[in-house]
C-alpha cells in the first residue's frame, strides 16, 4: 500500500476504531496523528513504496519479572504504549533500520551476518534474529522499516526490547510464510550465542 494509500485508510471510521481498540477512545486520535507522522517520516526517509505497518506493545509482568529469560514462567500483560514501524521491501541484500525515538540509523548486509566481539547491542541481536530465521531455512530479502516508540525507558515495560520485536514483526508482514509463534528471541540466542541477559534487554 502507497503511503497516500495509508493516509487515506487512518482518515476512515475503521482506523479510528481500531485506535480506539488499541489505545483506548482518548488517545485514539493522538495515535492516528502519529502513525501518520511515521508513514511521512518513512516516506522522507526512504521514499514511497508497498509499506506495511506493524506494532509491539510494551508490557508489564504482573509476576514473575525477569524470570523469563532464567527458564523461569511469567504473567505478562501488554499495555497501550508500543512500538510502531512502518517497512517496505527494497529489493537488494541490505536491510536499513531507522528509530526516530531511539537516533538510530543502521545497515545490515544480510552477507555478512556475523556478530561483534562483544556480542551485544542492537545490531548483534538483530543480526542474531536474522540468523535465526536463515538456520530454520526462511530467506530474508533486503527491507527499510523506519520506528517509533513511546513504550517508556527505564520503566520495566520492556521497552529495550520493543525494536526489535516491531522488526520481527515487520519482516513476518513482508514474508508470509513465516509463522508469527516463530521466536526471534531463542533463535539469535541460539544461533548468534548471545546471553541471556543480553537477549532481554
Amino acid at each position: 500500500m502507497s503511503a497516500k494509500e495509508i493516509i487515506q485508510v487512518l482518515e476512515q471510521e475503521k482506523a479510528t476504531a481500531l485506535m480506539e481498540s488499541l489505545y483506548g477512545r482518548a488517545q485514539a486520535e493522538e495515535n492516528k496523528k502519529r502513525y501518520q507522522a511515521m508513514v511521512d517520516g518513512y516516506v522522507q526517509t526512504f521514499g514511497d513504496g508497498d509499506i506495511k505497518l506493524f506494532s509491539s506493545p510494551g508490557r508489564t509482568e504482573i509476576s514473575g519479572n525477569h524470570t523469563d529469560h532464567n527458564h523461569g514462567k511469567v504473567l505478562a500483560g501488554s499495555i497501550n504504549l508500543d512500538c510502531v514501524g512502518a517497512a517496505a521491501k527494497n529489493d537488494s541484500r541490505q536491510i536499513r533500520i531507522v528509530s526516530e525515538t531511539y537516533n538510530q540509523d543502521f545497515t545490515i548486509d544480510l552477507d555478512h551476518l556475523e556478530v561483534s566481539p562483544k556480542a551485544a547491542g542492537t545490531i548483534d541481536l538483530v543480526k542474531g534474529m536474522l540468523k535465526g530465521f536463515e538456520s530454520f531455512g526462511y530467506q530474508i530479502g533486503g527491507f527499510n522499516a523506519y520506528l517509533t516508540s513511546n513504550v517508556i525507558s527505564a520503566a520495566g515495560v520492556s521497552s529495550s526490547i520493543r525494536g526489535r520485536i516491531c522488526t520481527f514483526k515487520g519482516i513476518v508482514r513482508l514474508k508470509p510464510q513465516i509463522p508469527a509463534a516463530f521466536n526471534p528471541l531463542t533463535a539469535s540466542s541460539k544461533v548468534s550465542g548471545l546471553t541471556s541477559k543480553a537477549r532481554y534487554t
